[in-house]
């Protein structure tokens, strides 16, 4: 909704507007800044064809005309390959522009996607690591089209439309993985230059001196890699990735930095890179604080000598402050499973808590919901490469961790806080938001309240009572069934509790195909719900609860390919689908 009411029209406003501006912008002389200003003219052209769902006319006539219609071609395509832009060649991975996950079905959403990962993925790179000369080479023309199109962006009076866009999408994910505008703002004043072509006048010590600054991350940094990446087997030294520009850049998350660094070519072990070209979620979790998940990564631990760079990652995201998981709204859903990461195995907890399947069913809960979130944020997110209980259970039983309620409270509060001064095109919006995570906060605070009485062996008071007994009633009516409650009140539409939503996100790519094993796409995906019985002491003795866990699944496509929500679908229905990881079996039945 968001992005429908709010993002997509600023997106479509700033993008109109620079372009019509960029003809008054003058590049200055030299064949490279004039060479620039057509780069950014195509640049601009594919990014509002994609938007509107038709060819939209550049500004340099015929000859731009027909690169971008190239260009458009091979999105349609959807296939990783060789392509031309900012005057060098590279490897683009067209398939990243699949439309999938929320956005598949909705035309206007499809459009606002192949757009979205165009102004995220496509970048300008100012420098770029060369592995056959072992040093870095500058690229003039790009950092030009860089400058031109701030430029233009300022003339056209756009920047402070682009700054609401990137700010929300910001709250919603996280900060860009790339030098945005505001970092490239620094480097123009730092530079001193008035135009384009100014570039150009750098002498020896300058570039030397700029390029310095640019690898050293002054300006940002590239921290995921998420492109195809040229590297070279025999260094002992990961390649770095180059200090680039995005127009709108994917954001920094941290599971797609752990996945980033614990494949080939970031780990080196006793001198050499260890070829590892798909990571496990489960590193994440590790990562993410969760020890109990060391024994399930037995197998990937023998077979690729990684844990070095696991227990470097985990010192890295362990230093962060509560503020880091508070600064966005991935942040704190992540520090929402995180607060699960604690073993149930005091005697606060039921008996049926303290054991190893229960410590397996909560890895699985967390993989699960945290594969949802990659669903929901998938154009976003940064896709990483290789190269207790009471004296009384009324018909209820809440899993006894206060603190994970807590953190889905302050998400609550800090996105109703955020968006209530949002501009939105749609009447009412406003107040639908403020009143669905309104809901939120009150859920939270009650299921918390809930689960430190379970701790505290206290008696639920009368109003918690009712709470648990109103959570979903289901009236059978004519058709499909009505549901009320407060469960409901939880989805954005409570209709959407009657559909069944299998979700998939690719979540890292592997495209080698020798002499390392490859090409990979790896997915993370849910399926059904499974019904789980979970037995608890009480003062009366054992009772049996029932409710439902997340089935969850890796899938590793053996090409690259980008599979959607309804391939996925397809899949479960024929039985093509691979079962959830093996190691569930210690909570789950066999189908």
């Amino acid at each position: 909704q968001l992005e429908k009411v709010a993002i997509a029209a600023l997106i479509d406003d700033v993008l109109a507007k620079t372009h019509a501006a960029l003809v008054g912008v003058d590049p200055g002389a030299g064949a490279d800044a004039q060479a620039a200003a057509t780069d950014v003219d195509l640049y601009l052209t594919v990014a509002r064809s994609l938007l509107a769902g038709k060819a939209v006319a550049s500004n340099g006539g015929a000859a731009v005309d027909t690169l971008a219609g190239k260009w458009l071609a091979d999105i349609a395509a959807l296939q990783m390959k060789q392509a031309e832009i900012f005057g060098e060649a590279r490897v683009v991975d067209f398939s990243q522009f699949q439309p999938r996950g929320h956005y598949e079905g909705d035309e206007d959403l499809e459009r606002y996607f192949r757009a979205m990962m165009w102004l995220g993925r496509i970048d300008l790179r100012f420098l770029e690591f060369d592995t056959g000369s072992n040093s870095w080479l500058l690229h003039p023309r790009q950092i030009m089209a860089a400058v031109l199109m701030r430029q233009a962006i300022e003339a056209a009076g756009a920047m402070a439309d682009w700054q609401k866009a990137d700010d929300l999408i910001g709250l919603m994910v996280g900060p860009v993985d790339y030098m945005d505008f505001n970092a490239l703002d620094a480097l123009i004043a730092d530079m001193g230059w008035k135009q384009a072509s100014d570039v150009a006048l750098l002498g020896p010590q300058e570039k030397a001196d700029m390029s310095g600054a640019l690898v050293s991350g002054k300006y940002g940094s590239q921290q995921i890699a998420s492109h195809y990446l040229e590297t070279d087997p025999f260094s002992v030294e990961p390649t770095p990735l180059a200090p680039s520009f995005a127009f709108l850049g994917q954001r920094f998350v941290i599971d797609s930095l752990v996945f980033s660094n614990v494949v080939y070519d970031r780990i080196i072990y006793k001198g050499q890179k260890v070829q590892r070209v798909l990571p496990n979620p489960l590193d994440a979790l590790f990562v993410l604080g969760n020890d109990q998940v060391l024994p399930l990564l037995g197998d990937d631990l023998a077979a690729f000598p990684y844990q070095g760079a696991l227990h470097s990652l985990r010192y890295l995201v362990d230093a962060h402050d509560q503020g880091f998981w508070e600064t966005n709204l991935y942040n704190l859903w992540l520090d929402s499973l995180r607060s699960l990461n604690a073993p149930s195995t005091s005697t606060a907890f039921p008996t049926a808590m303290r054991t190893p399947a229960w410590r397996d069913k909560t890895i699985h809960t967390q993989l699960g919901s945290w594969a949802q979130l990659r669903h929901d944020t998938l154009l976003y997110a940064k896709q990483s490469y290789t190269g207790g209980v009471s004296c009384e259970h009324p018909s209820g039983f809440v899993e006894p961790y206060p603190a994970f309620f807590a953190r889905l409270g302050t998400l609550a509060t800090v996105a109703r806080a955020q968006l209530a001064t949002t501009p939105m095109a749609q009447p009412g919006m406003k107040d639908w938001l403020d009143g669905f995570f309104g809901k939120w906060q009150d859920a939270a605070a009650k299921l918390g309240e809930i689960a430190q009485a379970e701790l505290d062996h206290k008696a639920l008071t009368a109003d918690q009572i009712a709470f648990l007994k109103g959570t979903v009633h289901a009236d059978p009516g004519c058709g499909a069934p009505t549901f009320t409650g407060w469960y409901p009140g939880l989805y954005f539409q409570s209709s959407d509790i009657n559909e069944w939503k299998p979700t998939i996100a690719d979540v890292h790519t592997n495209p080698n195909s020798g002499p390392l094993p490859g090409p990979d796409v790896l997915h993370v995906a849910t399926s059904r719900s499974d019904l789980m019985i979970f037995t608890a002491d009480t003062c009366e003795g054992a009772e049996a609860f029932v409710g439902p866990v997340f089935r969850y699944h890796t899938v590793d496509v053996k090409e690259i390919k980008r599979l959607k929500d309804s391939d996925w679908e397809k899949m479960i229905k024929d039985g093509s689908a691979p079962p959830p990881p093996a190691w569930t079996a210690s909570f789950r039945t066999v189908d």
